[in-house]
């Protein structure tokens, strides 16, 4: 399988993370989240091209033989901007996104452009590109016409889409077409060597959030993490993981095998690329355990206060870890989800509490449902990292890791009674 390396670049607001996530989650994101870096892998069929597998041809139509698009989304935010050319250097193919309702916006892709052609060193003609005018169901809201973006494509040499996130209008065709230009020019990076067993999450059985390596030039720009969210089943531990990554709630329960996700945020004026380990909960899947926390840099222990029995299993999870890390201590952090149902409360925030500093490590309560506090616990998680890389004497254990947290990280984020950092 060839993996094609796309990059969605526009002003910030103009949607490109709803356009990324209807072709990859098949949803439409309604709010605004700005966006720094996140990489989604898509898996998808074009033209039903044939490829050689095994000797013989056939149709690019299953996941292993069809071909693999990485698409980067990126921060439209301006104090983001001295970022892109990082992001430029790596990419093969663009995705030049502004919206038919702001004509600012155009601006902003013409700018991308010439920023695009000066990196890349590249004749105008040879670059993959497409420009996309986002937004197309607001028509009333319009303050750019089909005809003046049309001259514009026309003048780059470009194809031009009108799409709707919203409405699913379009947003397809948009990645086919860049597919199609990087394959025309042989700009896959070649076949996958993957063969991961992982189940993906959303719908199509095709789309998985990425997980991939970097450059070095990028690498040199941020510390990478590598978090593990760990609990019994039905706990919340996915719905907890999309709420941080996606913003979104997931209300159903889907069983995990293991899922993992990336998400670049700025922690303490540092950016960090948070790689997001979600796992299995239910016993049956208890021998993947060993493996991922051999790799994992720091854990989120997860119980529902709704469940004693997942609040009794995250001793069981804590002398794995350590077991298996062979260390007295390791970053950790204990993590007591849905606390937005305080009539179904099974277990006291002080027994949470008592647990984490029996632990060494800080506790604190949260809700996905009502986005309470989720950021904190990734955040917090992060933070013991750097403290545990950095001073042995720091590590959770100690006395003073057990102290409660600043005053401002005690603020709650919605005003659920009880759910508190401690």
């Amino acid at each position: 399988m060839r993996t094609y390396s796309a990059i969605v670049l526009g002003a910030g607001g103009v949607g490109k993370s709803s356009l990324t996530l209807r072709l990859v989650e098949g949803v439409f994101f309604d709010g605004y989240d700005p966006t720094i870096e996140e990489v989604y892998n898509k898996q998808l069929q074009v033209d039903n091209e044939f490829c050689s597998v095994g000797g013989h041809a056939a149709p690019l139509c299953a996941s292993l033989t069809s071909a693999q698009l990485e698409i980067t989304d990126t921060a439209g935010a301006e104090q983001f901007t001295a970022m892109n050319e990082y992001y430029l250097k790596d990419a093969r193919g663009f995705v030049l996104v502004f919206s038919l309702t702001q004509a600012a916006s155009v601006r902003e892709v013409e700018n991308l452009r010439t920023q695009i052609h000066r990196v890349k060193g590249h004749n105008a003609g040879s670059i993959p590109m497409v420009l996309v005018g986002t937004k197309a169901d607001l028509g009333p809201d319009r303050e750019v016409s089909r005809e003046q973006m049309q001259a514009l494509a026309d003048k780059w040499q470009v194809p031009y889409y009108e799409t709707s996130a919203k409405r699913n209008w379009g947003v397809e065709a948009v990645f086919e077409d860049i597919v199609r230009q990087m394959r025309a020019g042989g700009m896959s990076s070649g076949p996958s060597s993957s063969s991961s067993s992982r189940r993906m999450r959303s719908s199509p059985p095709t789309v998985q959030s990425s997980r991939h390596c970097r450059t070095m030039s990028r690498a040199q720009l941020y510390r990478e993490y590598k978090l593990v969210v760990v609990g019994g089943g039905g706990v919340g531990k996915s719905a907890l993981t999309i709420q941080f990554i996606q913003s979104h709630f997931v209300d159903e329960y889907d069983p995990t095998i293991e899922d993992s996700y990336r998400k670049q945020c700025v922690i303490d004026d540092e950016v960090a690329l948070l790689d997001v380990l979600d796992t299995a909960g239910q016993e049956e899947y208890g021998a993947m355990r060993e493996q991922y926390m051999r790799t994992g840099e720091g854990f989120l222990l997860v119980y529902s206060i709704t469940s004693r029995n997942s609040f009794e299993e995250i001793s069981t999870f804590h002398q794995q870890i350590l077991r298996v890390k062979d260390r007295d201590s390791f970053p950790m952090i204990v993590v007591a989800n849905k606390c937005d149902l305080e009539y179904e409360r099974q277990v006291g925030m002080n027994e949470g509490r008592d647990l984490a500093k029996h632990f060494g490590t800080k506790f604190i309560e949260t809700s996905a449902k009502q986005r309470i506090n989720v950021d904190e616990a990734f955040s917090n998680l992060v933070r013991e990292i750097r403290r545990y890389n950095k001073d042995p004497q720091t590590r959770p254990g100690n006395a003073n890791t057990t102290q409660p947290m600043k005053q401002e990280e005690e603020k709650q984020d919605g005003g659920c009674c009880g759910c508190v950092v401690v």
